[in-house]
């Protein structure tokens, strides 16, 4: 493949992922997300409640309603991997392989029946780190529903007013960074190689600590 013709590929793909993305966010914020927030709001009505705070989510949550909308939240929130994060890494992989590009609904179910791989008790804590974890470090691959995530202010103003809490805190962030960077490539096992979790997991260690140079600096 020659420089224009490899420039032309790019522009391509590139232009198809925009499609891509757009199509998926609007599904998400039309569809996808209204429902998902019309289910909740039944739930919490059906517990003579009108919304939550921050100060009784923990009794709903041990509510059988409660139990219930963590599981459907935990639910959309691998659907949403599979249509931020699997597609991507399936888009990267048939463009490095120079294969034609499939149709937009076909990506979308390659992405979302990927996704058994994650019905499994690590599959959910994985899904949780993702959603919840990644968000506050700013590092990896994150979805769309949690981007925006973050502490509570009235828990952070606990952790920065207290040296100890603090210290503490940097710590943890710095581990859950390591984590983060480590498992970059976990996904690209899981899918591509058709690898277990726990393998995917220390594959990406093993090649990220073998390259760390090339990837991070």
């Amino acid at each position: 493949m020659n420089k224009e013709s490899a420039k032309l590929k790019r522009l391509d793909i590139g232009w198809y992922y925009i499609k891509y993305q757009l199509f998926t966010k609007a599904l998400w914020f039309f569809l996808i997300f209204p429902f998902y927030r019309w289910m909740l709001q039944r739930l919490i009505d059906s517990t003579g409640r009108v919304s939550i705070s921050s100060g009784d989510y923990l009794d709903f949550l041990l509510t059988p309603q409660g139990i219930i909308a963590l599981i459907i939240t935990i639910f959309t929130w691998m659907f949403l991997i599979g249509l931020d994060i699997h597609s991507f890494i399936w888009l990267s992989a048939l463009y490095q392989e120079k294969r034609s590009l499939p149709t937009m609904s076909g990506l979308i179910v390659l992405s979302i029946t990927s996704l058994k791989r994650l019905l499994n008790p690590i599959g959910f804590l994985i899904t949780l780190y993702i959603a919840l974890i990644i968000p506050i470090i700013r590092v990896g691959f994150s979805i769309s529903m949690t981007e925006s995530f973050k502490i509570p202010n009235f828990i952070a103003d606990v952790i920065y007013l207290n040296p100890l809490y603090t210290t503490a805190y940097v710590v943890i962030l710095l581990i859950l960074t390591i984590t983060t960077l480590g498992s970059i490539f976990f996904f690209h096992f899981v899918l591509l190689k058709n690898q277990p979790l726990i393998k995917s997991l220390k594959e990406s260690f093993c090649i990220v600590r073998v390259h760390f140079k090339i990837f991070y600096t």
